[in-house]
């Protein structure tokens, strides 16, 4: 069953990003960005372009962190 990215966005935002090349500042940062951009997408705020360029970075880390 593929991912979606509306259902995968929640649970990225809210995880904590887990990564060994990345500092803890650094993935408060990526949480913080995914949290802000979340809401831009639940509000249907975000422009096509950058829908779509959301929508493959989560499917992207979806694939890479389940």
């Amino acid at each position: 069953m593929a991912v979606s990215a509306k259902s995968a966005a929640p649970r990225l935002a809210q995880a904590k990003i887990r990564s060994d090349q990345l500092n803890t500042s650094e993935r408060d940062v990526i949480a913080d960005l995914f949290a802000v951009l979340e809401t831009l997408v639940v509000r249907n705020e975000l422009p096509a372009e950058a829908q779509g360029i959301y929508d493959q970075a989560v499917l992207m880390l979806a694939r890479r962190w389940d």
